[in-house]
Parts: structure tokens; sequence; C-alpha cells
């Protein structure tokens, strides 16, 4: 077989391997973007999905997926705003109420910032709001360098189908320094008469 039909099948193959790529990446993409919106949802099926999307991203060769789970990362803000109950903050709200009647802007923030100042009480001990860190609210897949996925077996037949190619060439070469002299061609023989 000429060398020429094994860099043939070796692009055809390298092409179907760049199209597995693409797919199994377009998938992947799909997959993290459901699993972000049952997040959001409060869906117990969230965590299936995401085991679900990292048992495909790691199937798959040179597949990868990032998830920021925002419904988690939210939910989680909101108990830590609720667990630091602060009593100024009833103290603002009586204070807005009161100074609604002010006019203007200017007249009640003076207003809201002196009932403030005469009805609130320092805190004994007044603490941070601990937020969560927002990395714990990330997830990132990454798929192995090689797994004979359709993008593996199409890479393997391109490489295998390249060498043979190339195989088949120098031994045709080598074939060629090694000619008797006799048997060169030689061009076109003009019988003379």
């Amino acid at each position: 077989m000429k060398a020429r039909y094994f860099f043939a099948i070796s692009f055809v193959a390298l092409i179907a391997a760049v199209g597995c790529l693409i797919y199994y990446q377009r998938t992947a993409n799909a997959k993290a973007t459901q699993v972000e919106q049952l997040d959001v949802a409060a869906s117990p099926e969230a965590v299936t999905a995401t085991a679900e999307l990292k048992r495909y991203v790691e199937s798959h060769m040179g597949v990868s997926a990032a998830v920021q789970l925002r419904g988690s990362q939210q939910r989680a803000e909101a108990v830590a705003n609720a667990s630091a109950s602060q009593p100024g903050s009833e103290v603002y709200a009586q204070a807005q109420a009161a100074c609604a009647k002010s006019g203007d802007s200017i007249a009640q923030s003076k207003c809201v910032t002196a009932y403030i100042g005469s009805h609130s009480a320092p805190a004994a001990n007044p603490q941070p709001v601990a937020m969560p860190d927002p990395a714990q609210f990330s997830q990132s897949f990454h798929g192995s360098n090689w797994t004979m996925d359709g993008t593996g077996i199409a890479l393997l037949i391109s490489v295998l189908a390249a060498g043979w190619g190339l195989f088949t060439l120098a031994r045709r070469g080598s074939r060629s320094k090694h000619q008797h002299p006799d048997q060169v061609y030689r061009g076109p023989r003009s019988h003379q008469l």
C-alpha cells in the first residue's frame, strides 16, 4: 500500500479526534450548566448531577469543566448574616420610620444619625460576621491525558497510520539505494535499427 494512503488515513483520524473532543467538551459544558441551575434551584439532584459531571469529565480525554455553585454560596451567606443578628439593625429601622417626614435627604440622614446615636446601646463584644469562603463553592474537573474514548482511539489510529506511512517511505527509499545499477530506470529506450 502506498504511503500517501496511510497519510490520508492519519489526517481523517486526526479530524475525527478533534470532532470528538469538541463534542465531549460541549457535553461537559452543558452538564456543568445543568449543575449550576440545579444548585440555584436548591434541588437535591445537584449533588448527583455534580458526581455525574465529575465521572463524565474524568472518563474523556482533554475535557474540563468548572462549576460555580452560586445558589449554595448565597444560602451560606444568608445563614451567616442571620446568625450575626445585629441589634443595631432594629434601631436603624426605627430611625428611618421616625425620620421619614423630615423632608429632603440631607435632613433625613442627619435625623437618622441623631436617632441612632441617642437610642442605640453599644454591643458588649461586637464580632465580625464570618462569611463563607467563595473558593469552597467553586469546583473544577479535568479529564485525564489519555483515555480510550473516541478522541483517544482516533488519535491512536492517526499516529499509527502516520508512523506506518513514514515506515513505508523509509523502506521504499532504502530499497532504491540498494538497487543494482542495471536495474535503474534510464528513460524510454530508443530502438535503433
